[in-house]
């Protein structure tokens, strides 16, 4: 699909929920490859710029936890990183931002680490600016009765398929009430909306499909520069 394609694709159901509903907000949502994958036809600006507001889906298994490892600093502000991408592409620097989308995988956690994971990716995500919501995937295991699923699938609830809640499910609500206590402002830096995101956020955001993605927003330097500088 070309960015074209891609563009007329998301403004078509966009408009009709816009003319069926009117009075709701209506948004739509990629996985990481928009913001991480060279020739994509969905872009971090289509991301970024359509839609009520922009929706990011974090995941660590996407070669973060491989390369870092699970519960390093990369890889418990995974999530916080990709909100800061979608406000250096957004042209409204007052867009909202949910986190749509966001688990511990035991693919890469082991259950010891899942709650300090949760906890440590909603705090650092609700430091971000203009913070819409955060949606933990998800709230229940799959159930087994349904067999074809990844097997990831069958782990990446708060609460088993016998109704307990999980390690990670009880951090969950330990890890709310924090969220209001590490809400702040971010550091802006001159020209951009974002905190330092790799060269110059309103050049490069500019591009509709940045040709470099990968080595702009995915590289080792990016992340590490990020971190470093934020």
């Amino acid at each position: 699909m070309t960015t074209a394609e891609a563009t007329s694709w998301i403004t078509t159901l966009l408009d009709a929920a816009d003319s069926a509903a009117p009075d709701q907000e209506h948004v739509h949502s990629e996985y990481d490859a928009a913001w991480y994958l060279d020739g994509h036809g969905f872009t971090p600006a289509l991301a970024a710029r359509l839609g009520a507001m922009t929706t990011v889906h974090s995941w660590i298994f996407n070669g973060t936890a491989q390369r870092y490892g699970g519960r390093s600093t990369a890889s418990d502000r995974h999530a916080e990183y990709l909100i800061e991408v979608s406000r250096a592409f957004a042209t409204d620097p007052r867009r909202r931002t949910w986190l749509q989308e966001v688990g511990a995988p035991s693919n890469c956690l082991s259950d010891d680490e899942m709650p300090g994971f949760l906890e440590a990716t909603v705090r650092h995500a609700a430091r971000t600016e203009n913070l819409w919501g955060v949606t933990w995937w998800c709230s229940h295991d799959v159930s087994r009765t349904l067999g074809d699923f990844p097997e990831l699938e069958y782990s990446l609830g708060l609460i088993d398929q016998e109704g307990a809640v999980k390690p990670s499910g009880g951090a969950s609500p330990r890890s709310s009430p924090n969220c209001a206590r590490h809400r702040r402002r971010p550091p802006v830096r001159s020209g951009s909306s974002s905190r330092w995101m790799p060269t110059t956020p309103r050049s490069a955001a500019a591009e509709s499909h940045p040709a470099g993605r990968s080595s702009m927003l995915g590289s080792r330097h990016a992340t590490t520069e990020w971190m470093r500088r934020s």
